[in-house]
C-alpha cells in the first residue's frame, strides 16, 4: 500500500472544525474558461465541507464576475471578492490569503484545471510527511506544452530538501502551501509587477519549510494556453519593473540563506537565467536616454547585488551577464549602454585574448576591459557520414565574438562511466570572419575501433587559443538536413552511432543494447566481389532498400561509369560492374533523395579513412 493510500483514514478522521485547504483563484476576463476551471474544482473528491474556494475578480470587464457570483449562490464553500483592476495576480492572491482559513492554501489560475483527486492527494501527502510545500506534476493543454516544468517531476518524492530534489527549479505558485508557514513568516506576493511576483513568494515558502514533497505519478494540474493570447506571462512588462521583481527575488534568497554554495546555486536563476538580470540590463540600458538614467535605475541593484557578486557566481553566469553586471556594478553606465546596444542588436560583443590572464576579455573602445570572461564555444555540426567502422564529421565552430580563430581543434570521445578520453586531431579546413566573430570549418575522422572500452562514448569538441581552452558537447546544433537515425557500424555490428534525447552525438560500443531494425541505418559495405559469367559482380549489404542507381568510380583516372543494380533482399544488392571499369575502386550508391554513399570495392570492407559522400 502506498503512502498516499495509507493516509486516507488519517484525514477523514481528523478535526472536522477546520478546513483542510483554501483554493485561491485570481480572475480577470476569463469568462470562457470559468466553467471548465470551476467544474474541475466542483468535481474534487475531497469532502466539500473540507475545502473552500476563494475567487477574487480583478476588475473584469467581461462576464467573469457574474459567472463567479452565480457559482457562489449554489456553493456554500465558495466566496467571491471583487475590486478595481490591478493588472497583476499578486494583489488578488494576497487578498485571498487574508481571508483564507484552511490549514493549507492552493493557488489555481482561472484558466487552468485540476484532476479530481488533486487536492485530496496533496493534503494527504502534506499531512503524512509534514512538508511545508507539496508540488504536483503539471501538463499543458490548449497549446501550452512549452514552459511546463517536467524535469523536476521525474519521480514522486516525500519529505526531501527543496534544493536536492530540484524543486527550486520551479517557482510558480501552483502548489499546496502550509498556511501556518505563510502567516508565521508574513509571506505575500510582491506588488508592482505583472510577471515574476510569484517567484519570491514560492522561494520564501521553500526557505521556511522543513522539507517538500512531489507527486509525480501522473498529471494533476493542467496549464491552459488561452486562444486570445492573454496569458499574463505572454504580455511582458517594462524593463525597470522586471528589474525590481528580479531584485526582490535576489533579496529573498539573500535574507533566507547563509553565504555559500546553496545561496550561490539559488542565485543563478535571477542572475544567470534566460530572463535573468543580464537580459534585463540589456533591455534597460539599450532604452536609456543617458548614463545618469542608467545610474539612477540601477542604484538598488548595486546595493543588493554588489555585496554578493563573488567569483563563484561570476563563473556561473553567461558572458553577456558578466559584462553587463561588471560594468553596472563598477558604475560604468556609458560602457553598459554601449555594450547593451550591441547585444540588443544581435551583434556579438567583440572579445579578444588577454594573454596575461590568460583568457578572453571584452575590449571596449573606451573604458576598462572586462576580463576573465566565460567565452562559450559554439559548434554547428554540418555532416556526420558513417561508413564501415567509422565516421567523417564536419562542423563549424568559434567563440562568440572572438576576433581570432583557434590555433588547434580536437574531437574528443569521453567514456560516460569511466571518464576515459580519446582525442582525435581535427583538420582546420577554412577560417572566415562573421558578425559573431571568427569561425573555422573543421573535419575529423573517427574509427570506432579506437574506442577500446565497451559502453557509451560522448562526443566533445575542444579548441585552443594561445593557452585559452574551450570545450563543448556537440550535436545539438546541427544542419536541419542531417540524418539523426541510429547507425550500426561494422559487420558484425561493433558500435551504434546515435543522437541522445538532448540531440548530442554519441557512440554505443558493444553495443550495450539491441537497436530495433526499423530505427537504425547500417552503412553500406562490400561483402564480396566475384566473377560470374565473365562479369565482375560486387555484393553490398546495409541500408540499401532506397538505392535507385549506382555508378563506379576510378580514383586514379577520376572517371565514372554507370553500373547495373540488382536488388537481392531489403538489406543487400548486387552491382554488375561494366567491362570498361574493371579497375573501379568505389561504388556510388544513389538513393531516391539524390544522396550518394560511396563504398570501396578494393577489399571485403572499405578502409576506415575512406569516408566520402556527396550529391549528384
Amino acid at each position: 500500500m502506498s503512502m498516499i493510500e495509507s493516509s486516507v483514514t488519517y484525514v477523514e478522521t481528523g478535526k472536522q472544525s477546520q478546513l483542510d485547504v483554501s483554493v485561491i483563484i485570481p480572475v480577470f476576463n476569463c469568462a470562457p474558461y470559468l466553467w471548465d476551471t470551476f467544474g474541475s474544482l466542483f468535481a474534487q473528491d475531497i469532502a466539500h465541507n473540507k475545502f473552500e474556494i476563494i475567487a477574487i475578480d480583478d476588475g473584469s470587464t467581461d462576464a467573469s464576475l457574474a459567472i463567479l457570483e452565480s457559482f457562489a449562490q449554489r456553493r456554500n464553500n465558495m466566496h467571491v471578492l471583487s475590486f478595481p483592476h490591478t493588472g497583476s495576480a499578486a494583489a488578488p492572491r494576497n487578498a485571498g490569503l487574508d481571508v483564507a482559513s484552511g490549514r493549507y492554501v492552493f493557488f489555481l489560475d482561472a484558466d487552468d484545471m485540476l484532476e479530481p483527486d488533486a487536492l485530496r492527494k496533496m493534503v494527504l501527502v502534506a499531512d503524512e510527511t509534514g512538508s511545508g510545500v507539496v508540488l504536483c506534476k503539471m501538463g499543458g493543454s490548449g497549446g501550452r506544452a512549452s514552459g511546463v516544468p517536467t524535469r523536476v517531476f521525474d519521480r514522486t518524492r516525500f519529505g526531501e530538501d527543496f534544493i536536492e530534489s530540484d524543486a527550486y527549479r520551479t517557482l510558480g505558485p501552483w502548489k499546496l502551501f502550509r498556511r501556518s508557514i505563510i502567516e508565521d513568516h508574513k509571506i505575500r506576493f510582491a506588488l508592482g509587477g505583472r510577471i515574476g511576483e510569484d517567484l519570491p513568494f514560492t522561494m520564501a515558502a521553500y526557505l521556511n519549510s522543513p522539507h517538500i514533497s512531489m507527486l509525480s505519478d501522473k498529471i494533476y494540474y493542467w496549464l491552459h494556453g488561452r486562444a486570445d493570447g492573454m496569458n499574463v506571462t505572454s504580455l511582458g512588462q517594462p524593463a525597470i519593473t522586471d528589474l525590481r521583481m528580479k531584485l526582490i527575488l535576489v533579496q529573498t534568497i539573500v535574507e533566507g540563506t547563509d553565504p555559500g554554495d546553496r545561496r550561490d546555486l539559488l542565485l543563478r536563476r535571477p542572475l544567470a537565467g534566460r530572463l535573468g538580470l543580464g537580459n534585463v540590463l540589456i533591455r534597460l540600458c539599450s532604452q536609456a536616454v543617458n548614463a545618469d538614467e542608467v545610474l539612477d535605475a540601477t542604484a538598488e541593484l548595486r546595493g543588493v547585488v554588489g555585496p554578493i557578486w563573488n567569483d563563484a557566481l561570476r563563473r556561473a553566469v553567461p558572458l553577456e551577464t558578466q559584462v553587463m553586471l561588471d560594468l553596472v556594478l563598477r558604475g560604468d553606465a556609458a560602457g553598459a549602454i554601449t555594450a547593451s546596444k550591441l547585444l540588443s542588436g544581435s551583434t556579438a560583443l567583440p572579445i579578444g585574448l588577454d594573454v596575461q590572464a590568460p583568457g578572453f576579455a571584452y575590449m571596449p573602445d573606451t573604458g576598462e576591459p572586462v576580463c576573465d570572461l566565460n567565452a562559450k564555444l559554439e559548434v554547428h555540426v554540418e555532416s556526420v557520414l558513417p561508413s564501415g567502422h567509422g565516421l567523417l564529421l564536419s562542423a563549424s565552430l568559434g567563440a562568440m565574438g572572438a576576433e581570432a580563430a583557434p590555433d588547434t581543434v580536437r574531437l574528443v570521445w569521453k567514456h560516460r562511466r569511466s571518464a576515459d578520453e580519446i582525442p582525435i586531431t581535427a583538420q582546420i579546413e577554412r577560417k572566415y570572419g562573421t558578425t559573431a566573430g571568427m569561425r573555422v570549418d573543421v573535419s575529423a575522422v573517427t574509427d570506432a575501433r579506437l574506442l577500446d572500452r565497451r559502453g557509451h562514448w560522448d562526443a566533445f569538441i575542444e579548441a585552443d587559443w594561445s593557452g585559452v581552452h574551450l570545450r563543448a558537447r556537440m550535436g545539438s546544433r546541427r544542419d536541419e538536413s542531417l540524418d539523426t537515425t541510429t547507425v550500426l557500424l561494422g559487420s558484425p555490428t561493433m558500435a551504434a552511432m546515435y543522437f541522445t534525447p538532448y540531440g548530442n552525438l554519441s557512440f554505443d560500443v558493444g553495443p550495450t543494447k539491441k537497436y530495433p531494425g526499423d530505427q537504425v541505418r547500417t552503412p553500406a559495405v562490400v561483402t564480396g566481389v566475384m566473377t560470374i559469367s565473365r562479369r565482375r559482380v560486387a555484393f553490398v549489404e546495409g541500408s540499401v532498400s532506397d538505392v535507385v542507381s549506382v555508378h563506379v568510380v576510378s580514383r586514379r583516372a577520376g572517371r565514372r561509369g554507370a553500373a547495373k543494380l540488382r536488388a537481392l533482399t531489403s538489406q543487400s544488392v548486387a552491382v554488375v560492374l561494366p567491362r570498361s571499369r574493371r579497375r573501379a575502386h568505389e561504388l556510388g550508391l544513389v538513393n531516391a533523395a539524390g544522396d550518394i554513399e560511396y563504398v570501396s570495392i578494393d577489399g571485403l570492407e572499405p578502409p576506415s579513412n575512406q569516408l566520402w559522400a556527396g550529391k549528384e
